[in-house]
């Protein structure tokens, strides 16, 4: 093995959604100017996917899943590169209705190879927007029933289960299971103003402190207000196979259609939808985070309030983990 082959931790970008997760994973985790790629390529999160996602669970062999892992990262760590696992939908993938988070820490921890967790968040109400415009390119219901009222009867909940933002509740238990000292906390905010103060942390993390560029690409640009909403039509047309990524005819042509009516709806259309949007979000969401955002600005030491969340004093939920 090459002397400047590379022996430590791998990292493992385990979300949240609607974080920079595109970008990370196309413009940072695959450029060898910040020293790491991602393994596998494009195969990267198909491995993921069918280790801890898609098989089943009564056959989950962490001592194989380790071994296969240990085989696929070995070129990338010859090369003296740190390898990378993205997926950004290992904390729970509120759009397809999985919380799982829980059960993807005891997998990953179950298999005893040495890791650093990357966790990239958002501010909520800004993540569950995004989250519900991802929501409408393939389903049809309408914000209320994604966000909910917080009036549901019981063993009934909405697409977005409110708990799935307290963030700090999956960052004690990842920090419990992983050390504190290999699980980063970033937010999406931070790369808006301040890539490079973003990217910095990162590379302090990962330990390869210097100065890095920052790449300005954009990724998944979605559309206006009003194509999202001629969405909810247009969807009851489209059935995709469970089989294949392959969008078929009726999805294209529906694509088309939708960019075309993004691409002739009034600017003010638009932004009239959206704002309503987040007026109910806001609504809905009214005094939720305040504890949470407290507890994980002092948990992870960022300064969270001037990052646009809202923060108030400490408000511990019983029930809620500790870190240990």
């Amino acid at each position: 093995m090459p002397l400047d082959a590379y022996e430590g931790p791998t990292l493992f970008h385990v979300g949240y959604l609607k974080t920079a997760s595109t970008y990370l994973q196309h413009a940072v985790f695959t450029n060898p100017a910040f020293g790491c790629a991602l393994v596998g390529g494009r195969e990267n999160r198909g491995h993921i996917m069918e280790w801890f996602r898609t098989s089943d669970a009564y056959l989950f062999d962490p001592t194989a899943v380790a071994r296969e892992m240990a085989r696929l990262e070995a070129p990338v760590r010859a090369q003296g590169l740190i390898p990378v696992w993205s997926e950004e939908t290992l904390l729970g993938d509120p759009i397809k209705r999985c919380y799982h988070g829980a059960w993807m820490l005891e997998k990953l921890a179950a298999i005893g190879r040495p890791l650093r967790i990357l966790f990239t968040i958002r501010e909520q109400k800004a993540l569950a927007l995004s989250a519900y415009r991802e929501f409408l390119k393939l389903n049809r219901n309408g914000l209320t029933d994604f966000i909910g009222t917080g009036r549901e009867p019981r063993s009934h909940r909405p697409i977005l289960h409110p708990e799935f933002l307290c963030f700090d509740i999956a960052v004690v238990r990842w920090r419990n299971a992983f050390r504190p000292e290999n699980v980063l906390v970033l937010p999406k905010e931070m790369l808006d103003r301040d890539k490079e103060a973003y990217l910095g942390r990162l590379a302090a993390f990962l330990g390869r402190d210097g100065a890095h560029p920052a790449p300005t690409q954009s990724f998944n640009v979605g559309l206006g207000g009003a194509a999202l909403v001629a969405s909810r039509g247009l969807n009851a047309l489209v059935v995709r196979s469970p089989l294949h990524s392959r969008r078929s005819l009726v999805e294209r042509a529906a694509g088309r259609l939708k960019r075309s009516i993004d691409r002739l709806s009034p600017h003010a259309l638009d932004t009239a939808i959206e704002r309503r949007w987040k007026a109910d979000i806001a609504t809905r969401f009214a005094g939720l985070y305040e504890g949470p955002n407290s507890r994980l600005a002092e948990i992870t030491g960022l300064d969270l309030a001037a990052l646009g969340y809202p923060v108030a004093g400490r408000n511990e939920a019983p029930g809620q983990p500790q870190e240990r």
